[in-house]
């Protein structure tokens, strides 16, 4: 495992993060980057649900019901409406069985 990511946390309900992080003589060497928060922040709005946020509390996608549902159209507009509610500027999102790529950005 490399830096920053998300995995169920052990009570089942929620998430958790892992930070591979390396020492030396007592000063992080590896592990925590600082830099371009937008695709850690698409990757909280997939993973929330719609209500995990009290300050936007219509804002999430829930993708993990995806697994139960192969309308990847429905999931596609999903992504898109969360992206720009969250005042991403969204190129494209494409979602397929062999996963999501997203191309957006804040304006």
């Amino acid at each position: 495992m490399t830096g920053l990511q998300f995995t169920r946390s052990d009570d089942g309900i929620g998430y958790d993060f892992l930070l591979d992080i390396k020492t030396e003589s007592g000063k992080i060497t590896q592990g925590i980057c600082l830099g371009e928060t937008t695709p850690q922040n698409q990757a909280f709005i997939l993973i929330a649900h719609k209500g995990d946020f009290k300050e936007n509390p219509m804002l999430g996608v829930g993708i993990e019901d995806i697994a139960s549902d192969h309308n990847f159209e429905a999931w596609r507009r999903a992504i898109i409406s969360a992206l720009v509610e969250d005042g991403q500027w969204v190129n494209s999102v494409d979602v397929s069985e062999n996963g999501i790529e997203i191309d957006a950005k804040y304006r």
